[in-house]
């Protein structure tokens, strides 16, 4: 038995989306999609819209994750590791892009606030909420509005802030609570 469609249940029925696979844990149902030969990498907005896109197939309406505990985190990075040997960064739904330096999950007016950043990189989580930023993450480094965040690899798969229009090696789903 597999879990063909992408649906936490085990079935032999639609498939989840090209270079996507999925997983469920703690009551959680997750979706890693991961570039390869067939399927090209996201950029933020398109990793947003193909999870809401994965959902209907399945029934299940996803979104880019949110990570709220370091046992969700440490569950989803050894996924992540045991995915892909490639170098890169996965998108989750972490990101500034209404108010610099405030840090919410998801895009949308009610979106959740988790961590405060400074403006010379670092900062602090928001009333003790989880982050797993690296160290002296998030910085929008060089000037540039890194505005969207995602597991890097090159720090160990903790997370780092990006420019959001660049395409990247893969995005994380997970079903809205």
């Amino acid at each position: 038995g597999v879990d063909d469609d992408c649906n936490g249940a085990v079935d032999e029925s639609e498939t989840c989306a090209a270079g996507c696979s999925a997983r469920s844990n703690a009551g959680h149902l997750y979706l890693l999609c991961l570039s390869s030969a067939q399927v090209a990498g996201a950029d933020y907005e398109e990793a947003r819209a193909r999870c809401t896109g994965a959902g209907p197939a399945s029934g299940v309406d996803f979104e880019l994750s949110r990570v709220q505990s370091a046992l969700e985190n440490d569950f989803l990075k050894t996924w992540i590791v045991a995915s892909t040997s490639e170098i890169g960064m996965v998108w989750l739904g972490a990101n500034d892009l209404e108010d610099e330096h405030t840090w919410v999950w998801g895009g949308d007016p009610a979106s959740e606030r988790f961590f405060t950043g400074r403006n010379q990189g670092g900062g602090n989580p928001y009333m003790q909420r989880f982050n797993d930023f690296a160290s002296g993450r998030p910085n929008s480094v060089n000037g540039e509005n890194e505005d969207c965040g995602a597991f890097d690899s090159e720090f160990a798969w903790q997370w780092n802030d990006l420019v959001c229009d660049n395409a990247r090696l893969g995005f994380l789903c997970e079903e809205k609570p």
